[in-house]
């Protein structure tokens, strides 16, 4: 078929051309909004377009649907939304969330996040303040401190209210009604006269303390040392502590005055016990006379160095 050079100005189609597969090339720069143009022009135009993205649908990263072909530059800006959560590897990333998009950059296909954003906080929006209310004791944390184990501000309330030693009545007197005592007494019983807890001290354990009719009576059960072996030795035999000369306490018996009247030939006074020595005192006819001076002490005997005449009146305590 021969060519024919067809000269146009403005034709206006009344009807469809078909050009058959051929080219309109050597087109000139649009002017209307509806002026055919060449590829170049619109490639052009596009690149100049920063960041255009273009939607392709949704994706499922568990099975990998549709398969996302390898970034390239004729498919970047093209995007996905993850519409079912999954680890499908892509460029590195394995982690996808629905409402995130896995976008090609030309090079790589990457991954923005839209699951991490917070939405709001307490139901407010855009810049938020604390308010009271927000947190609750136990949402709080606390840094254990002495004795204190809890992690939160709640549980360490609860273990110092524990730790407090609260007075809910009232002790009226020693030997009165007790109302209440709660806390660390831990058996205190009211409308008695018996206070009866167990006391841990430093150094052992008063273990009971009863009254009965009013009276206290107390056994020590477990003290550490030499001394309360002593003690209890002593208070067993109705003995009592004194300090000796050399500053050490021990055992002595507690004598009740006793007293007589001297006869003819009085050498000695015999005494009920063994007084510890420098503990005892000695009137004769109610001055108090020195020992060694005027007396020794033999046992239980007091010797005076001086006979006594049948008149003289001796006391000891």
């Amino acid at each position: 078929m021969a060519k024919t050079l067809l000269k146009l100005k403005q034709v206006q189609a009344t009807e469809n051309f078909d050009f058959g597969g051929f080219i309109l090339s050597n087109l000139g720069a649009p002017v209307a909004a509806n002026d055919v143009t060449r590829k170049a022009y619109v490639d052009s135009e596009v690149s100049k377009v920063a960041g255009a993205m273009t939607y392709k649908g949704i994706w499922d990263a568990t099975q990998n649907l549709p398969v996302l072909p390898t970034a390239a530059a004729d498919n970047k800006g093209h995007y996905y939304v993850v519409a079912v959560a999954g680890t499908t590897v892509i460029d590195g990333v394995a982690d996808w969330e629905q409402r995130d998009w896995v976008v090609s950059n030309g090079a790589d296909w990457e991954k923005i996040d839209n699951t991490d954003k917070v939405v709001s906080v307490f139901g407010r929006s855009g810049p938020i303040l604390a308010e009271a209310g927000d947190y609750a004791a136990e949402q709080v944390t606390f840094t254990p401190v002495g004795s204190l184990q809890a992690t939160d501000v709640q549980g360490a309330l609860v273990e110092v209210d524990g730790d407090v030693t609260a007075l809910t009545g009232r002790v009226t007197t020693a030997e009165a009604d007790i109302d209440a005592l709660e806390g660390r007494v831990t058996n205190a019983e009211a409308d008695a006269t018996a206070l009866e807890a167990r006391v841990t001290a430093s150094e052992g354990e008063i273990d009971t303390l009863q009254a009965a009719d009013s009276a206290l009576t107390d056994r020590v059960t477990a003290v550490e040392g030499a001394l309360p072996t002593k003690l209890n030795a002593a208070l067993a035999a109705g003995r009592i502590f004194v300090g000796n000369a050399d500053g050490t306490a021990v055992a002595a018996t507690f004598v009740v005055r006793e007293a007589a009247v001297a006869n003819g030939g009085f050498t000695s006074f015999a005494l009920a016990a063994t007084p510890v020595a420098g503990t005892e005192q000695v009137y004769i006819n109610g001055l108090l006379v020195d020992v060694v001076d005027d007396y020794t002490v033999d046992g239980v005997n007091i010797l005076p160095v001086a006979a006594l005449s049948a008149t003289d009146k001796v006391r000891v305590t």
